[in-house]
């Protein structure tokens, strides 16, 4: 973590709020945080992006298998819970199962079905997320429907 020196900040209540708050967000970003403080991919796509460098990084020996075991439960809660994602898999008459890495799978294996996934759904997620939004806003009910 980069933290300013004590010096800097004035020794105020306000400043030592504010000073604790930059160290909070510094922390959120630095890849050298610990992991459980670090911001994760919010869209599929991301965590899909994320899963196949650190499943590399295992491949190449620097992490162990048992690091990507929480990455590989977002992506696959993701993957269950994207709209979007079930959208493009319908259209391509594809089962999901497909594109859900298992954690009980070789490290190769999640790899090989994290390429596939991304190169499935990322190529159609914009236009299928652009397209379902449209087709909610223009039809009566649609919006209710996607919320639940």
């Amino acid at each position: 973590m980069h933290s300013v020196g004590d010096t800097i900040w004035p020794k105020t209540p306000n400043a030592v709020r504010y000073k604790l708050f930059a160290e909070r967000c510094a922390e959120l970003v630095n890849p050298k945080s610990h992991d459980s403080y670090r911001v994760h991919a919010l869209s599929t796509p991301l965590k899909l992006a994320e899963l196949l460098v650190n499943s590399q990084k295992v491949i190449d020996r620097q992490f162990p298998k048992a690091s990507i075991g929480s990455i590989v439960d977002e992506v696959n809660e993701a993957i269950k819970s994207d709209l979007v994602v079930k959208k493009i898999l319908s259209d391509l008459k594809l089962d999901v199962s497909v594109i859900t890495p298992l954690i009980t799978e070789t490290t190769e294996e999640i790899n090989s079905r994290t390429k596939l996934a991304q190169r499935l759904v990322k190529k159609e997620y914009r236009r299928t997320c652009e397209e379902m939004i449209i087709q909610c806003c223009e039809t009566e009910g649609g919006k209710v429907s996607y919320l639940f």
